[in-house]
């Protein structure tokens, strides 16, 4: 049986294979056309030994041959008006088998149910940069895909009653490892009262609408996987015994703590430890919490960073001026535990939110430029300081101006959110992928040499080459352009090194595109 598994998969690998490069070489045979068309025989000749070299290994040995018949042509200079005509020909009556890879469940899933098909096909055809979508049909069967799988999130029709979506979702929760899952309800009435009884159901999002491709798109940023990495809570107070107060609080709650008994070494505290949270006294000597944080705002990158004074004097006056100096929040000592964690943890997951958003391309999901920018001097640095590889690819998608033209401007948002998709899942796990422009990827490779980096990029090429794109159930060709530079001594700043992959970009746009 588990022979049989492994054929079902090197068979299932070798249909997507055949399928998505079946795809690709209509639009090749297309180009070489266009080439000779211009009289561009040089470049139509380059595109036939591609076709020439790969077309058969793929299924295809005719248009192989023909290929391999129009470049001995092109190179002895012969009229090729029959043979082209002839490879045209083939390109059309290409048979693309099906196969659709996006069937083979991988990774997290959000648990949607939904029934209807159509609007489960509407919603698959507008790829997202987020987990996988689970779709089911009924409470049964939304209890038995979150037992076997991997589940990060539901989506449910609000509604009581036994077999409604607000049951469903405590049923849910009873389950091990998903007493805190995220809900969102949609169909919810707009009153107050249907609000909040789906508030109380446990919804952390709730929709007036019904599930459909925007829904999903605006829920990736909820159900996307946590953010890794542990929260810092900085403690500004020149009491000393008050760390020993505050510190249990919050690292019972698993994040990190640091105590900072000297205020005016406040930005130095903030660089080295990089808090999520400042809790700030405010009578401290010699400099007092209301100025410290008036100095914090001051400063631009600190300008959203969540601030909670502490005070034992909770007057009117004292309040009013906490805010007046820039403070989110504030709470009286004695500090209580889980007043103290309930308010921390808002503010940490809305600046969460916000510099999620603030970094992230909402088309695709991944970096922005600026963002790509600072991961990229960070890497440089570490491999500067330690003497360790370092490689920058850019991808650019081939005739994206043809794409739009052809299938109009939506098609081509739902390309690039796809392409986004498959080059977040071809990457490795510490490579950081950014949309850097219109059509234009990046990604930064650490501790890959030029030649590793290289290879990489091939296999992303091939990978985009074999590809099914579709939109609105329409396959569409797509090719990408990738050029490479690795870090050297040399290279002192980021920009050398973004320059000279984008110099390699064009030159492989030049070569013939579809090359790295």
């Amino acid at each position: 049986m588990a022979d049989d598994a492994h054929i079902r998969t090197a068979e299932s690998k070798l249909a997507a294979l055949r399928a998505g490069y079946g795809v690709a070489l209509r639009a090749k045979l297309q180009e070489i056309a266009s080439r000779l068309a211009e009289g561009e025989r040089d470049e139509a000749k380059g595109l036939a030994h591609k076709v020439r070299g790969t077309a058969g290994s793929y299924g295809y040995a005719e248009v192989g041959l023909l290929a391999g018949r129009l470049e001995d042509a092109l190179e002895a200079g012969e009229d090729v008006a029959e043979i082209a005509a002839a490879l045209v020909e083939q390109g059309a009556a290409i048979e693309v088998p099906e196969h659709d890879a996006s069937e083979e469940p991988t990774g997290p899933a959000v648990l949607v149910l939904e029934p209807d098909e159509a609007v489960r096909r509407r919603c698959l055809e507008s790829t997202r940069p987020g987990p996988r979508v689970r779709f089911v049909s009924d409470a049964m069967e939304a209890l038995e895909a979150a037992m076997d799988e991997a589940i990060v999130g539901a989506v449910l029709p609000a509604g009581g009653g036994a077999r409604g979506g607000f049951a469903l979702a405590r049923s849910l929760r009873t389950l091990e490892g998903l007493a805190a899952l995220p809900i969102a309800f949609t169909g919810v009435d707009e009153t107050v009262e249907a609000r909040v009884k789906a508030v109380h159901a446990g919804g952390r999002v709730l929709f007036g609408e019904g599930v459909g491709p925007g829904v999903l798109r605006v829920l990736d940023e909820v159900f996307s996987e946590p953010d890794r990495e542990v929260p810092t809570v900085l403690l500004v107070d020149d009491d000393p015994d008050m760390g020993g107060v505050v510190r249990p609080m919050i690292e019972g709650r698993g994040w990190g703590f640091e105590h900072l008994v000297d205020a005016t070494r406040i930005f130095e505290a903030v660089a080295a430890h990089r808090p999520e949270a400042i809790l700030l006294d405010v009578q401290m000597e010699p400099t007092g919490g209301f100025d410290v944080c008036r100095a914090l705002r001051a400063s631009a990158p600190h300008r959203e960073l969540p601030i909670l004074f502490l005070t034992a004097n909770a007057s009117q006056e004292v309040r009013v001026a906490c805010f007046e100096a820039g403070g989110d929040d504030y709470l009286q000592k004695p500090v209580l535990a889980n007043e103290l964690l309930a308010r921390l943890e808002v503010r940490i997951e809305r600046l969460r939110l916000l510099r999620e958003r603030a970094r992230r391309d909402a088309l695709t999901g991944l970096d922005m430029r600026g963002a790509a920018y600072e991961a990229l001097e960070a890497a440089l640095a570490h491999a500067a300081r330690h003497a360790r590889p370092l490689a920058v690819a850019l991808l650019d998608l081939d005739h994206f101006k043809r794409i739009n033209d052809t299938y109009g401007h939506l098609a081509g948002d739902s390309v690039l959110r796809q392409l986004g998709a498959l080059v977040r899942a071809r990457v490795r796990r510490d490579d950081v992928p950014a949309r850097t422009g219109g059509e234009e990827f990046g990604v930064i490779v650490p501790e890959v040499a030029r030649e590793g980096a290289i290879l990489l990029a091939e296999k992303l090429r091939a990978s985009v080459e074999s590809a099914i794109f579709r939109f609105e159930g329409t396959q569409i060709p797509v090719t990408v352009s990738i050029g490479v530079a690795a870090w050297g001594p040399q290279v002192e700043d980021p920009q050398e090194l973004v320059k000279e992959a984008d110099e390699r970009l064009y030159d492989a746009k030049r070569g013939g595109r579809n090359r790295v």
